[in-house]
């Protein structure tokens, strides 16, 4: 019998094809997913970890909703060995020789497609975002000579300035004494130094957050709010690619308001970065923005670069400083001896600034003890920032690794290793830096190295941190005594990647004795 053509074209194909079109591409999809599930697994069935990290990344997502992943991915080391498995394609390490190889000039490992997350503009790539091996030294080439300290020699005045704001802030609004407590949220006092700080080596222009002892612009709010989302985009790149293309920038653009907090903090520096390309005026030539325009950033590059520096500089050198703060106080034996050590060189100091050098708070041994002891026992920065195993493949931990699988850092573990720190790793002991010898002291400090970053990965504004510790620490500690409002109480942490803190409630009062030490820091 003969089939009519428009019968069949018009009606017997459409009929067929709605029965059984959903079905059929269900079955596809359903066929791909579970091969590809079965050839991820199989590529890494010989590396331990959670059962359900082999086949999905759905353990990974909950460790990162918990804002606690940090801890999560510790205990996946401790329970599966220093490699393990956290995710189909996904690696953790906490073995420093690892993460030394992955980091080194000559590396063939590149950054992963965790850096993808890090990306905050639809033109240009910044120097953490950039995958390019090539294009990122290119990058760092052109930030490092001011970030580093080298083209900037007012950095250490200027952290100076803002160490005597924050000093004038507690004596005129938080001092405590024996008719009153005043409470003094460390947490956040020590982000408005950081932020006033890494602002003002930017453009020569403080915000003024501790002018005005608030979160002006609301940036710490923001942080709060968006941080989980860094951690999703991290753990699913394809999600942040949604996002980075022209049309949702235009998007996202006009739904600023530059009236409102976060919307007034873009158009000031926006404001600031224009005024770097006008040959009218006369902008300074000896902080970081003009470093970056000699060395050859365009006009987008600096608002890129400009929008990294601002947050991580400022938000990893404050969790250093509370963190390591409240490990002192809160160890009264620790307290003691560093506040020792800081009167005896005041008594001997012709220092009469009252704030210490940089060159000399490096030849106190303790005070530079507690300082290593708390970027390790908490370290700044968890994120995964995982590397890309070359095409050939490596053999790690005598285990084969294919190319293409990504390996990430476990910060937490591996900075409180029993085999590199001791049986007390868990414990704050700044003693261990100065017990430790020969081999033992290499090891620990190479690890310690880590916190920053190493090799073609390493932190450009390290020296700047550690400037700001040793500087702020020493100058609290000389002249406060500083404890807890309440010690049943711990401060609000939330992990991810970086630590958003706050309620960190202490009571500050003069020190005994050191009243006409303060006179600097009084209006």
């Amino acid at each position: 019998m003969a089939i009519d053509a428009m019968s069949w074209t018009g009606n017997t194909i459409p009929s067929f094809l709605y029965r059984h079109l959903w079905a059929t591409l269900f079955t596809i999809l359903f066929v791909h997913y579970t091969l590809s599930t079965v050839l991820q697994y199989l590529r890494l069935k010989h590396v331990k970890g959670p059962t359900i990290a082999k086949v999905s990344k759905a353990w990974l997502m909950w460790t990162a909703f918990t804002g606690r992943g940090y801890l999560h991915l510790a205990r996946v080391n401790e329970e599966y060995g220093s490699l393990a498995r956290i995710g189909p394609n996904h690696l953790l390490t906490d073995d420093p020789a690892i993460i030394h190889r992955m980091s080194a000039a000559r590396s063939r490992y590149t950054r992963g497609s965790w850096y993808i997350a890090m990306h905050n503009s639809v033109l240009h790539e910044n120097v953490l975002s950039e995958r390019d091996e090539k294009r990122h030294n290119e990058l760092r080439s052109k930030l490092s000579p001011g970030v580093s300290g080298r083209e900037n020699s007012t950095m250490e005045p200027l952290v100076d300035k803002h160490i005597q704001h924050m000093m004038k802030l507690i004596s005129r609004k938080y001092l405590s004494d024996s008719s009153i407590t005043r409470s003094l949220d460390l947490a956040r006092i020590v982000q408005y130094f950081t932020l006033d700080v890494t602002m003002d080596l930017l453009f020569r222009r403080a915000l003024g957050f501790l002018a005005k002892d608030s979160d002006i612009f609301k940036i710490l709010e923001l942080a709060e709010k968006y941080g989980w989302w860094i951690e999703l985009g991290a753990i699913f790149p394809g999600f942040c690619s949604l996002f980075f293309n022209e049309w949702v920038a235009k998007l996202a653009e006009s739904t600023i308001d530059y009236d409102k907090e976060q919307g007034k903090a873009i158009k000031v520096a926006r404001e600031m970065m224009d005024e770097r390309y006008d040959p009218k005026l006369d902008t300074p030539q000896d902080d970081l923005m003009a470093s970056f325009v000699r060395h050859g950033l365009s006009r987008e590059e600096l608002e890129t670069e400009f929008m990294l520096l601002f947050g991580a500089s400022s938000d990893t050198t404050a969790t250093a400083l509370r963190c390591t703060l409240y490990y002192i106080i809160t160890n009264p034996r620790v307290y003691h001896k560093v506040q020792s050590e800081i009167d005896a060189f005041s008594s001997k100091s012709e220092n009469t600034s009252s704030i210490i050098q940089d060159s000399e708070a490096k030849h106190l041994p303790y005070l530079q003890a507690c300082i290593k002891e708390g970027l390790r026992i908490w370290p700044p920065v968890t994120f995964l920032l995982s590397k890309q195993v070359p095409p050939e493949g490596d053999t790690l931990c005598g285990k084969f690794i294919p190319g293409g699988t990504q390996i990430g850092y476990d910060a937490w573990s591996l900075h409180h290793r029993i085999s590199t720190y001791g049986e007390d790793a868990h414990v704050f002991r700044p003693e261990r830096w100065l017990e430790a010898e020969g081999e033992q002291l290499l090891v620990m400090g190479r690890s310690l190295e880590l916190v920053f970053g190493t090799g073609k990965y390493g932190c450009l504004g390290k020296n700047l941190a550690g400037m700001e510790l040793s500087k702020v620490i020493f100058t609290m500690l000389r002249h406060f005594d500083i404890s807890l409002v309440n010690p049943m109480e711990s401060f609000r942490n939330v992990g991810w990647g970086t630590f958003v803190q706050r309620n960190m409630f202490v009571r500050v009062s003069m020190r005994e004795g050191k009243e006409e030490l303060s006179s600097i820091f009084k209006e």
